[in-house]
């Protein structure tokens, strides 16, 4: 079963194609989709300037528990308008560090219509922006 073209597109030796997600990496696939919807920021895509969370942005306002609550809401927002067949579990967001500012994500997801479960990590240092 084709699930979408894995990322960074290659061609594969066997067809024209691309390579592609197998039925039995689709959590693979997801929490490409998630990565993505986290790490976009609005208006970088040209087709729709309401994709993304950019979640970058965060590490220039003072963290305290209203921005990580702002933050959590406005995660969970996207993935509800773009990524419906994902059920959030849980969702930790928190600052991590005591002399750069870092935020980690941590996502544990279920796939609607599935048995599959998993957990998405993404750390946000303030030095790769």
């Amino acid at each position: 079963m084709f699930v979408g073209p894995k990322f960074p597109l290659e061609r594969t030796g066997k067809n024209t194609g691309f390579d592609s997600y197998r039925e039995d990496e689709i959590a693979k696939a997801v929490k490409f989709n998630l990565k993505n919807i986290i790490l976009t920021h609005p208006g970088e895509r040209i087709w729709d300037d309401s994709f993304g969370v950019g979640i970058e942005r965060m590490l220039f306002e003072p963290i305290d528990s209203s921005v990580l609550d702002k933050y959590k809401n406005i995660i969970l927002g996207q993935i509800e308008s773009y990524a419906p067949y994902i059920e959030i579990e849980i969702l930790n967001l928190y600052e991590v560090g005591d002399s750069d500012k870092s935020i980690k994500i941590e996502i544990q997801f279920s796939i609607n219509r599935t048995d599959i479960t998993d957990t998405l990590e993404i750390e946000i240092n303030g030095d790769l922006i």
